[in-house]
Parts: structure tokens; C-alpha cells; sequence
């Protein structure tokens, strides 16, 4: 078993989040909605976060039913749910159904689903999990406002507790390669504890120059490219221009797919914020290859110059 896995949280006191949102749902319980949408970008806590709610609401494992709907999203299987949520458990007790990655359910399936999530018998929780709410359906999103919670990416601070947590756990006294290794995993995360974590279980027992060769990118490089990011994500093209006319340049397209992952990360933080639509343009300049780098140059001027 992976270190990630290994470590989950299981009850709501070792899950580490700052969102006032859900330290007010707990706050509030046993008064709490039927069904739940989280949101937020993969690898942020969505699933582990259900599986607690489900805990707190007292479900027994064979009475936490997890959907995955890569497989079951067509509306046959969503009514078999419907059915088999009508029925009370053996136990007697509460039933909870997580639906992961909520947004592959097709729209008859999601329409299939309506009426159940709008009055759902008194036993029945049903936790929507997604990267992207926005595909799910109007009727149905309405009946998950009010259990409505949008996970975001840890700051630094909470995502090196994290890590180090685990850390401690394994009972590794970190080198002072390991604690080199330990940040740099943390940094290239963006805020994802599970990558944090993956990153540095692959990379922990190799010495820091192969740890960085393994994650990816070597820091420097990678600090180098976070920052032309954050400076395209404030509509200033200069250092991406540098960066390209450096000589030492010379694979355009390994920056165009760093570039890449880092704005869809960028377009998932942003979602409801000012600077999404911007992101979201910046993303379409990078998600494909180019004959040279001046078709990327000259679509970001047009989008920076909105």
C-alpha cells in the first residue's frame, strides 16, 4: 500500500483543511442536508473528505457504497442505485453513496437521480464528488447548493504538515537530502497533498540531484517556469519572451507541456474568481503542439491584450 493510501484520514480530526466551510459543517451537525457536491481540483481530498462524512453520519463500511463512474454512468445503473437506496440497510442504519468524478454520470443519468436527491428517504446521504461541477446538470446542482463545498489546494504551510506528518508516521529521520527532497516535493505539488506525498515516497531514498531528475524537472528550472506562469496569469508576456530567447532554450514543446498542467491546476484554483476566464484563455494557448513557439507567442499577446 502507498504511503497516500496508508495514511488517509479517516475521522475529521486528521484531516487537515483550512476552509472555514467545513469546520462550520461540523459545527452543525447532526443538521445536515442529504446530498453533498465537493469540488475541487484531483488529488485535493474530495473522496477522503466524503468517506469521513460518511463516518460522522455513523454509516458501517458495507453501507458506504462507492460509485465509480468511469464504469456505472449510464442511467440503468442510476436507477439501480435509486432502488437500492429506497430499501433500508440490514444494519438499520444510515446509508451513505459516493458518486467519484460525479461529472462522467451522464445528463439522463444525473436526470434519473432528481428526484431521489430532492427527497431522499431519511436514511439515505448521496455525496457528489467532481473536478468539474460545471458538468453537472443545472436541476441537479440546484439540489446540492445547499451541502455545497469547493476544496481548494492547500497553502504551503498546511501542505509541508501534511508531508511532514507522514513523514513522522514512517518514522524516517529525514538527511538533509530528505528534507531538500521533502520541500521540493511540496513546491512542485502546487497544493496537492497527494502528490506531495506520492512525489517524495518515489523520490526519498535516491540523493537530491536524482530525487529532482525523478519528479520531473530539475527546481531551478521549475521555479523558472512557475513564475513565467504567475506573470502570464497577470497579463505580462516579458518573461515568457526572455525565457524563450534564452539559447539555452531548446525543447519548446517540454515547456509548453509544463506550462500546460500548470494553468489547468490554475484554471481549477480559479473557478468563480476574476482572473478564470483569463486562465482559461492562457490554458487553450498551451493545450496543443505548435509548428514553433511563435503560434503560442502570438495567440497569449491576443489573449493578454483583452
Amino acid at each position: 500500500m502507498n504511503l497516500n493510501l496508508k495514511y488517509r484520514p479517516s475521522k475529521i480530526d486528521e484531516y487537515i483543511c483550512d476552509l472555514p466551510i467545513v469546520e462550520q459543517l461540523f459545527e452543525h451537525y447532526p443538521n445536515w442536508p442529504q446530498a453533498f457536491l465537493i469540488s475541487g481540483p484531483a488529488g485535493v481530498g474530495k473522496t477522503t473528505l466524503a468517506r469521513i462524512l460518511a463516518d460522522k453520519l455513523g454509516c458501517k463500511p458495507n453501507d458506504i457504497i462507492e460509485i465509480d463512474t468511469a464504469k456505472d454512468r449510464g442511467i440503468e445503473a442510476m436507477r439501480s442505485i435509486v432502488d437500492d437506496a429506497s430499501h433500508r440497510s440490514l444494519t438499520g442504519g444510515n446509508k451513505c453513496y459516493i458518486f467519484d468524478e460525479a461529472h462522467q454520470i451522464t445528463s439522463d443519468a444525473q436526470n434519473a437521480l432528481l428526484k431521489i436527491c430532492e427527497e431522499p428517504p431519511k436514511w439515505v446521504t448521496f455525496i457528489f464528488c467532481t473536478t468539474n461541477p460545471s458538468k453537472i446538470i443545472p436541476t441537479l446542482q440546484k439540489r446540492l447548493e445547499i451541502g455545497g463545498i469547493d476544496l481548494e489546494p492547500l497553502d504551503m504551510p498546511l501542505l509541508k504538515k501534511v508531508l511532514l506528518n507522514v513523514i513522522k508516521s514512517e518514522g524516517i529521520e529525514l538527511t538533509e537530502d530528505q528534507k531538500k527532497i521533502a520541500k521540493l516535493c511540496c513546491e512542485i505539488s502546487q497544493g496537492i497533498p497527494r502528490d506531495a506525498i506520492n512525489f517524495f515516497e518515489k523520490a526519498k531514498d535516491l540523493d537530491y540531484a536524482k530525487a529532482e531528475k525523478l519528479i520531473g524537472y530539475e527546481s531551478e528550472e521549475k521555479a523558472d517556469i512557475l513564475h513565467i506562469a504567475n506573470d502570464l496569469e497577470k497579463g505580462n508576456l516579458d518573461s515568457f519572451i526572455d525565457h524563450l530567447n534564452n539559447p539555452e532554450v531548446k525543447n519548446y514543446e517540454s515547456i509548453r507541456i509544463v506550462l500546460g498542467k500548470i494553468f489547468k491546476k490554475k484554471v481549477l484554483y480559479s473557478r468563480g474568481k476574476p482572473n478564470f476566464a483569463r486562465n482559461c484563455e492562457i490554458l487553450k494557448c498551451f493545450a496543443t503542439p505548435v509548428n514553433d513557439y511563435y503560434g503560442d507567442l502570438e495567440l497569449l499577446a491576443k489573449v493578454l491584450s483583452v
